[in-house]
C-alpha cells in the first residue's frame, strides 16, 4: 500500500506542472481574446502578453500571438511564421486562419489553392468555421468547380454545430432551392436560429421572410422591427427594405422624409437599389427638398453597379440636363446598357434618339 501511495504522489506532482501550465496558457488565451474582441489595452500590455505567449511553446499560444501582431498590431508579416507553425503542428485555428490570409491574399501571396486545403485540414477535424469556409469556397468556385450541392453539405457539417454563418448560408440555399430541394420554413427556422445569436444579415433575411411571407406567416410589423434591428447596425439592404416598409405603409405608419432617411442609410452603405430610391426622391422632392445634382450624382452611382432602373433614369437626366450637363452621347449609351438588361423604357427612348 505504501508503495502505492508513494507512486500515485509522484504521478500527481508530475502532472501538477502540466495542469498548472494548461491554466496559464488559458488565461493568456482570454487576455488575448479579450484584446481582439476590443478591450482597452495600452502597447506595454500587449507587448507582455506577446511575450508570456512566446514563452509559452504552445500552438494555442503561436496561434494567439499571430492573431495579435496581426490584428492589433497589423504586423502581418511577424505573424505569417507563427500561424504557420501552429498550423502545422496540427491547431485548426490556425489552419483556418491561415487559410483565411491565402484567399484574401492578406500579408502573403493570395492562393486559393492552398486557402482550400488548410481549410480542409481543420475542417476534417470538424472545426465549423472551416466547414462554413470551405461552404462559401463550392458555393463561389475558388479553386474548385462551382457546386451549391457541395456548399450545401459543407455548411449543414457547420450547422450541426449551430455556426451562425452557416445557418445563414445554408437558409439562403433552401430559400432559393439551390443545390438543395427548395424548403422555407426550413431556411425561415435557420434564418431565426443564426438572428438569435446576433448574426445580422441573418436578421435582415428574417425581416424579408415576415414581409414576404416566406417561410413564416406574413407579419410586416415584425419585418419592419427586424429591418431596423440590421439596419441600426449598418446592414444597406435593410436599411433599404425599411425605407420601402416607411414609404408603403407596411408595419409602420407611412412617412416619406423616414423612408428618405433609411434609402440614404442604405445608399451611403452602397446599396444599389436604395441609391436609385434616394435618387428617385431627390429628383421628385418626396420627402426631401428636390435636389436634381445630388439625384443625378446617386443614379449614377447606383448605375455603375448594374442597376438597370438608374442606368435608365441617369440617361434621362443626361437627355434633359437635370443635375448634370446634357450629353446626348452618353445618355445613349446608358440607354444602351439598359436596353441590354431587357428594360423597354430604355429601348423605346433609344428608337426616339436621332
Amino acid at each position: 500500500m505504501h508503495h502505492r501511495v508513494s507512486a500515485l504522489l509522484c504521478a500527481l506532482l508530475l502532472l501538477c506542472p502540466a495542469a498548472s501550465q494548461a491554466q496559464d496558457i488559458q488565461a493568456l488565451l482570454e487576455q488575448g481574446d479579450a484584446i481582439l474582441d476590443g478591450a482597452p489595452r495600452d502597447e506595454a500590455t500587449l507587448q507582455r502578453l506577446l511575450t508570456a505567449l512566446a514563452q509559452a511553446g504552445d500552438p494555442q499560444a503561436d496561434c494567439m500571438a499571430a492573431l495579435l501582431l496581426r490584428d492589433a498590431r497589423g504586423d502581418a508579416a511577424r505573424a505569417l511564421p507563427l500561424l504557420t507553425r501552429a498550423a502545422e503542428n496540427g491547431l485548426p485555428r490556425a489552419q483556418w486562419e491561415l487559410g483565411n490570409m491565402l484567399l484574401e491574399g492578406a500579408g502573403l501571396p493570395q492562393d486559393m489553392t492552398q486557402a482550400v486545403a488548410w481549410y480542409r485540414r481543420a475542417a476534417d477535424q470538424n472545426f465549423a468555421p472551416a466547414q462554413y469556409s470551405l461552404g462559401v469556397c463550392c458555393e463561389r468556385g475558388y479553386a474548385t468547380p462551382p457546386s451549391a450541392r457541395n456548399a450545401a453539405a459543407w455548411y449543414a457539417l457547420a450547422v450541426r454545430q449551430e455556426y451562425p454563418e452557416a445557418q445563414y448560408a445554408l437558409g439562403n440555399l433552401l430559400m432559393l432551392g439551390d443545390g438543395v430541394a427548395r424548403d422555407p420554413v426550413r431556411a425561415a427556422a435557420l434564418f431565426r436560429a443564426s438572428a438569435d445569436q446576433g448574426y445580422i444579415p441573418a436578421i435582415a433575411n428574417l425581416g424579408q421572410c415576415y414581409l414576404n411571407g416566406h417561410g413564416v406567416a406574413r407579419d410586416t410589423a415584425e419585418a419592419a422591427r427586424l429591418f431596423r434591428l440590421a439596419a441600426e447596425h449598418g446592414h444597406a439592404l435593410a436599411a433599404y427594405y425599411l425605407g420601402q416598409c416607411y414609404q408603403n405603409g407596411f408595419g409602420v405608419a407611412r412617412d416619406a422624409a423616414e423612408a428618405v432617411r433609411w434609402y440614404r442609410r442604405g445608399a451611403e452603405g452602397g446599396y444599389g437599389p436604395a441609391q436609385t430610391n434616394l435618387a428617385f426622391a431627390l429628383m421628385t422632392g418626396q420627402g426631401v427638398p428636390a435636389n436634381p445634382a445630388q439625384a443625378a450624382a446617386w443614379y449614377r452611382k447606383a448605375a455603375e453597379q448594374g442597376e438597370t432602373d438608374a442606368m435608365r433614369n441617369y440617361a434621362v437626366c443626361l437627355l434633359r440636363g437635370d443635375g448634370v450637363p446634357a450629353d446626348r452621347e452618353q445618355a445613349r449609351l446608358w440607354l444602351q446598357r439598359a436596353a441590354q438588361n431587357n428594360d423597354a423604357e430604355a429601348g423605346a427612348l433609344l428608337r426616339q434618339l436621332p
